[in-house]
């Protein structure tokens, strides 16, 4: 057995076997395979659990074996390899539809720091790619550049009138970074606060996006978050609700709500807390 390491752990880490938070006086072995850097704690150690989910990394031989792993003595791979099992089992999935740049105003942009949470970001506005793209490369994240609606294909996606004035200081309003784009614009209220203006963009249905986040029927969701200018009700009704989010955030607007609040109990969801804007769903 090798030489057992100090790990030099971080506030609120958490060991990937029993999800306890470690401390900084704990010792245990960590994979060193750049990007994960997981670790596990004495206690799973000693109960046969030695490999890293995220990579397939051996505690124990400090290689990568790949082999199927045998925890407290009953096979739970099911023939997949440790990085498929990690993602189906473990991983908490946060979907983001119209993440915007994935910080201003984001309900998911918390989950980025934590251990244990994947966050896809859905954004069709191409404005918003850099950002997003940076997030992906500094977190456990994926980003797609599609719309989601009730349709698959391509549609039209008009601009905000107001534009964007970021935080960032000499910068001036980016009119093609609003926050209130929207594919809707056949509706007098969501026409009133776009322009003529547009970009043509990919349109997918939520199935559809799920199947692309490689999330399958009964594959657990931790949240998924809609705000999409009016289209929620057409992206909910149309979907098939074959894995049911624990949490769903969706953007409340004047014509929409009462539908949409009936649909969503009909699923099995109670209305937990509401705002102005936002309303938060829960499964009962």
């Amino acid at each position: 057995m090798p030489k057992k390491l100090k790990l030099r752990v971080k506030k609120k880490t958490l060991c990937y076997g029993c999800e306890e938070y470690l401390t900084n006086d704990c010792y245990g072995y960590y994979c060193n395979k750049d990007p994960c850097g997981n670790t596990i704690c004495d206690a799973c150690e000693e109960g046969n659990m030695t490999m890293c989910y995220c990579c397939g990394f051996n505690f124990i031989t400090r290689d990568f074996t790949y082999d199927k792993s045998v925890v407290n003595g009953e096979d739970t791979f099911e023939g997949m390899c440790d990085s498929c099992w990690y993602d189906k089992y473990i991983e908490k999935k946060i979907i983001d539809i119209g993440a915007f740049n994935g910080r201003t105003k984001s309900p998911t942009h918390r989950f980025l720091k934590r251990n244990g949470y994947k966050v896809y970001h859905v954004e069709p506005n191409i404005h918003h790619q850099e950002d997003l793209e940076v997030l992906q490369e500094q977190y456990n994240s994926r980003y797609f550049n599609v719309a989601v609606s009730d349709f698959n294909g391509g549609g039209k996606f008009y601009y905000d009138k107001r534009g964007f004035l970021s935080r960032k200081k000499g910068e001036k309003v980016n009119m093609q970074k609003g926050m209130r784009c929207s594919l809707e614009k056949e509706d007098e209220y969501i026409n009133s606060f776009l322009t003529d203006k547009y970009q043509e963009v990919s349109v997918m249905t939520l199935d559809k996006l799920l199947e692309r986040c490689g999330i399958y029927e009964d594959d657990p969701i931790e949240l998924i978050k809609i705000d999409t200018e009016g289209t929620d009700y057409k992206i909910l009704k149309n979907y098939s609700w074959r894995s049911k989010p624990k949490t769903i955030i969706t953007e409340d607007f004047y014509k929409t709500n009462e539908d949409k609040y009936k649909l969503l109990e009909s699923k099995g969801y109670k209305l937990k807390k509401k705002n102005d804007s936002d309303s938060v769903w829960e499964l009962i």
